[in-house]
């Protein structure tokens, strides 16, 4: 298996920006020791800068809609690749052996939508700041992602003729696992491992996002209320 990673890049905002050297960095520090590919996926823009040179080999555009949700439904329709393993501008890698973890992970489980951050808020979804999937898992999937509002029924809210991504691939017999440093988890098991989003010191994930740094600020009270939030708990 030769996975494709992919880095959703978006221009001109400072933040967007940062988040792209962020990512970047925690790419070089931890970078994959196995064949693999990257693409850098620019959005509104065409490739007009060196900060990823070095990195990346491979450059595509994306003008459509759908934040980080449609990009990923547009690179299914791009590549026809083993593996695609997507990360948004807010993720970071956390330590080295990532990629082998993941490889491993679908080798032993089989097709599917795979993720380093799950969660049971609103509904089971995962979540798709980080996104792994085989190209054929999404294109089959029946509705565009076109703006802010189709991002949030695609990862988790659902739209009217169809349920959320995870729930839809689930539908057609393929896998929806989380991945961690110490497991593989089918649906309904996501919450059981200690330390993963929005649990403990999320030191089992290979992926932090914006969300999880947020987690990990907060005081203990809100800590309690986010977990229950992602354990898909009512709280008090």
């Amino acid at each position: 298996m030769r996975p494709v990673i992919i880095f959703t890049r978006v221009h001109g905002k400072p933040e967007y920006n940062e988040g792209a050297v962020r990512w970047r960095d925690s790419y070089t520090a931890n970078r994959p020791e196995m064949p693999h590919d990257v693409v850098i996926v620019n959005r509104y823009a065409d490739h007009d800068d060196d900060l990823f040179d070095g990195v990346a080999s491979h450059y595509l555009r994306y003008d459509g809609g759908g934040w980080d949700c449609g990009t990923w439904k547009h690179v299914a329709q791009e590549f026809n690749v083993d593996l695609l393993v997507c990360f948004n501008s807010s993720t970071r890698i956390q330590a080295p052996g990532w990629l082998e973890r993941i490889v491993n992970a679908v080798d032993q489980h089989g097709p599917g939508l795979y993720g380093p951050l799950t969660s049971f808020e609103v509904n089971p979804h995962v979540r798709t700041p980080c996104f792994i999937f085989q190209p054929e898992v999404l294109r089959r999937f029946p509705e565009e992602i076109n703006d802010r509002q189709a991002t949030y029924q695609f990862e988790c809210m659902g739209y009217p003729d169809t349920p959320n991504v995870t729930q839809w691939v689930r539908a057609q017999g393929w896998q929806t696992r989380l991945i961690t440093w110490d497991g593989c988890y089918d649906l309904p098991d996501w919450r059981k491992p200690e330390n993963i989003f929005r649990r403990g010191d999320q030191s089992n994930l290979l992926v932090h996002d914006r969300h999880c740094d947020f987690y990990a600020n907060c005081d203990a009270d809100y800590k309690k209320f986010l977990e229950a939030l992602a354990d898909g708990r009512p709280w008090p």
